[in-house]
């Protein structure tokens, strides 16, 4: 899934970049941070992240990392750069755990591509800078400088790979200005940009390791990772879920408030070794699971089947059923190029070779499909159909 959330304080980031990289060189830990996207291109920003390049761009004022020189005199007030997070689902991060090093790697390469191919999406879409009054005009942006942080744990120490990418609040327009981000647009493109992001990852790990997908509850999971399994690794969902239950309430803001206030300090690094016995014994001892013959399972070692590719609908099949009348128009009387995306993505399971043409087959069914916008969305629809 993909979150996006404003950032108010930079010091919990800066911490991230000095001790992920300490903890990586010393043996353990997580990787150091990476710079990617347009913008950092821009500015000559590449390879790893330091906590003084980082700084330099979350300052209220951000000044280029080199040459000091302030890239935009209106300070920024209140935000001082947005998260975007993309988590793969609880089966992969099981995954994960049944391989051995070089199939680890394996994974968290195909979740880098999948996390990629959201953010570009997000890039080509969703990058405004707000000029004018109160933000009033927004012009496309060049693209973002990304700060991304990638994680193989949760708060928890349960398995649970994810990547923050972490964009300071500046941008520089089309024409060559630079401004705030509009995170608006953002949040707005978030569910298409998860959509890019989830097909892309189950390309990628169907090319790599040829397994297979079941649908739960909405979700694309591994097929054979079982469900105890999943529930056993997501202490930190079970955990905000208690408090939602706790305060009686539900709902997107409160689920934030209950993850706040269940949030604990992350634990500290923990070398592969360990972190692999742990697991093995939480599964086994709390479930009876061998993750050994789990693996074999999963991955179908003994090679029961006929290996076969798992085809979902025809690129015809998908768009009858969104203009259909249980498709787009069931719940929304007006939609846009980002709702298509969003809608169009789970109905690309796994057939496509790699990630990148999962992305771009979901990319070109949306603009065979006509937007239906409501009066004054202008921003709405950027697919080049309406406006």
């Amino acid at each position: 899934m993909v979150t996006v959330k404003p950032i108010v304080s930079v010091e919990y980031y800066l911490n991230k970049v000095t001790r992920d990289r300490h903890d990586y060189y010393v043996g353990d830990g997580e990787r150091p941070g990476r710079w990617t996207g347009g913008y950092a291109e821009q500015l000559g920003l590449a390879g790893e992240v330091s906590a003084e390049q980082f700084k330099a761009l979350c300052e209220r004022v951000p000044v280029h990392p080199e040459s000091g020189e302030a890239l935009k005199w209106r300070p920024n007030t209140k935000v001082q750069g947005w998260d975007v997070c993309f988590s793969a689902p609880k089966s992969v991060s099981a995954l994960w755990v049944l391989l051995d090093a070089d199939g680890q790697d394996q994974v968290r390469a195909a979740e880098a591509v999948a996390a990629g191919l959201g953010m570009e999406f997000l890039e080509r879409y969703a990058c405004w800078a707000r000029f004018g009054q109160a933000g009033s005009e927004s012009v496309p942006g060049i693209g973002f400088a990304v700060a991304e942080f990638a994680h193989r744990l949760t708060r928890e120490g349960d398995p649970g790979l994810h990547l923050h990418d972490v964009i300071p609040n500046i941008v520089q327009a089309m024409d060559g200005r630079t401004s705030s981000i509009d995170g608006t647009m953002l949040r707005r493109y978030r569910w298409a940009a998860d959509a890019i992001y989830q097909a892309a990852l189950r390309a990628e790990l169907t090319r790599r390791f040829g397994v297979r997908w079941v649908e739960r509850n909405g979700v694309w999971e591994v097929e054979g990772i079982p469900v105890e399994l999943c529930q056993l690794w997501s202490k930190r969902r079970a955990q905000i879920l208690d408090k939602l239950d706790e305060w009686g309430t539900s709902g997107g803001r409160a689920a934030q408030a209950a993850a706040l206030a269940t949030r604990k300090r992350k634990t500290g690094a923990e070398a592969p070794e360990g972190l692999d016995a742990r697991l093995r014994a939480e599964a086994r001892d709390k479930l009876g699971i061998d993750l050994d013959d789990l693996r074999r399972t999963v991955l179908d070692l003994d090679r029961e089947r006929v290996p076969e590719v798992q085809r979902g609908l025809s690129d015809a099949e998908i768009i009858e059923v969104l203009v259909g009348p249980e498709g787009l128009t069931e719940k929304a009387s007006s939609f846009g190029f980002r709702d298509i995306v969003a809608a169009i993505g789970p109905y690309v399971i796994a057939d496509a070779p790699d990630g990148h043409i999962a992305a771009e087959r979901i990319i070109t069914l949306a603009m065979e499909v006509p937007c239906r916008n409501a009066r004054g969305c202008q921003k709405l629809c950027v697919s080049g159909q309406t406006w």
